[in-house]
């Protein structure tokens, strides 16, 4: 019974799958509704509040929604590529280096021993809320960045939990084989680079939300995202605003 009963059910879904129209989308209250506990942006939101946004809620990007139904979503890389591209002449601190503008995060920077199990790397990742982690080797040279697009990569093997306990810089290695496009070579900066430099290389690097600074060694000394440089020109823009005042 519990066996015909499930049967029917998914039947029922399949049916209502089938017959539902993109039109009908729109008519369900349920769907609009959703975006009630949603951080969202409207159209008619100016940057400087959408920044605001992603920065006191610590996201990545916010939809924008109007009427209750979401158009796109904004994301600091689009602001920032925003910003770049639409420079009527180039600020003086974009000859500035990262030491001499303070941007960055340099400490308590979380990292990654390449040995380390892959079940270990999705935990941090989980819990930690990251996008990426820099693997260092056990010399504490940054050799590889383990991303959220990697973690995706492995969701198409299917015998995944098998190789849960396996060493992430084998788990890398077996990614690459499967032929997925990874970051090469290692995405890193210096402190001593422009901010121009810096964000010419975050824009032109398809995926790249972040670089890792390191020394002439290769030892990690932080991190400079996308995030980052906006939060810089967002206090910037907004220091200028009260000045004016």
């Amino acid at each position: 019974e519990e066996e015909e009963l499930e049967f029917q059910q998914v039947e029922k879904a399949t049916s209502l799958f089938n017959s539902c129209k993109i039109r009908h989308l729109k008519s369900m209250s349920k769907v609009t509704s959703c975006f009630d506990s949603l951080v969202a942006v409207s159209p008619e939101d100016s940057i400087t509040a959408i920044c605001s946004q992603l920065f006191e809620h610590q996201l990545h990007g916010v939809p924008v929604v109007e009427g209750g139904t979401a158009l796109s979503v904004v994301t600091a890389f689009r602001i920032l590529q925003y910003f770049a591209n639409n420079l009527e002449s180039k600020p003086d601190f974009m000859t500035s280096t990262l030491a001499e503008l303070g941007i960055g995060t340099y400490h308590q920077i979380l990292t990654i021993l390449r040995e380390t199990p892959l079940i270990v790397v999705l935990d941090v990742l989980a819990r930690r809320e990251l996008t990426s982690v820099p693997v260092v080797d056990d010399r504490g040279v940054v050799v590889d960045v383990f991303t959220q697009d990697d973690v995706l990569s492995l969701g198409c093997w299917p015998d995944l939990f098998d190789f849960m306990e396996e060493p992430l810089h084998d788990v890398i290695s077996l990614i690459e084989k499967d032929g997925i496009q990874r970051h090469k070579p290692v995405p890193t900066c210096r402190r001593s680079e422009t901010l121009e430099n810096i964000v010419y290389r975050l824009l032109t690097n398809v995926g790249q939300r972040s670089l890792v600074c390191v020394d002439s060694e290769g030892h990690i000394e932080g991190i400079v995202s996308v995030s980052d440089i906006l939060r810089f020109l967002y206090e910037i823009f907004i220091s200028k605003k009260k000045e004016k005042k």
